[in-house]
């Protein structure tokens, strides 16, 4: 489903998507980034809530606070991105 939606500007980036888990905001999937090389994991909102200004403002926090934190124990952000509209971390 996931692969679907990274078939535009995205789809020579991220591939192999892996649904690790899903929460009350979004989904989680394990991709592989072409462009780096490297195992990386990417958050999507839920798909039924993707359109509430509310949940983008949320991710979109989530991104800023995370972009703040360097610490061994917690992820590190690497981007906060859209395709075709939908934005993810």
């Amino acid at each position: 489903m996931r692969n679907k939606l990274l078939q535009g500007q995205n789809k020579l980036r991220y591939c192999n998507l892996e649904l690790l888990g899903q929460g009350g905001m979004g989904s989680v999937y394990r991709a592989w980034d072409a462009q780096m090389s490297r195992t990386v994991v990417l958050k999507f909102p839920r798909t039924d809530v993707k359109e509430s200004r509310k949940v983008l403002k949320r991710l979109r926090n989530e991104a800023l606070a995370l972009a703040k934190l360097d610490h061994p124990n917690i992820v590190r952000l690497y981007d906060y991105e859209e395709n075709d509209g939908t934005p993810f971390i």
